[in-house]
């Protein structure tokens, strides 16, 4: 009788050693599924920061060139025609650079050449 009992509570200390086994194998996958979380969190915020830079650059870029043209934008005025406004393909004719009374009397500056004639394709050839 006394082998029955120690054969009964071998039986029960197996099982609980299974069961802590088993439990520490859950805990193991559990541990990993964290760890390759932690790394793919660590990826998206280098990516992010990376994005953040280049918008930062790209933003200051955009900035400068706004300047630019903030500066090439103030050498028009508008011309005293600007309050009879025509609606068109040939642009506004109230807008004209600085020191000439139209658009159209604007001259070409740097050696630029004005289109020749459609060919009969309808493409313009300069």
């Amino acid at each position: 009788e006394a082998f029955g009992v120690i054969h009964e509570q071998t039986r029960r200390v197996a099982e609980v050693m299974n069961e802590m086994a088993a439990a520490s194998e859950q805990q193991a996958g559990g541990i990993h599924q964290v760890e390759v979380a932690v790394e793919q969190i660590n990826e998206v915020t280098q990516q992010t920061a990376a994005s953040s830079e280049e918008s930062a650059s790209v933003a200051e870029e955009l900035s400068g060139q706004s300047e630019e043209l903030r500066g090439l934008v103030s050498g028009f005025r508008l011309s005293s025609s600007a309050g009879t406004r025509r609606e068109g393909r040939g642009g506004d004719p109230g807008l004209a650079p600085r020191g000439v009374a139209s658009a159209a009397a604007a001259k070409p500056r740097f050696g630029a050449v004005a289109p020749e004639a459609p060919d009969r394709r309808g493409l313009a050839s300069f």
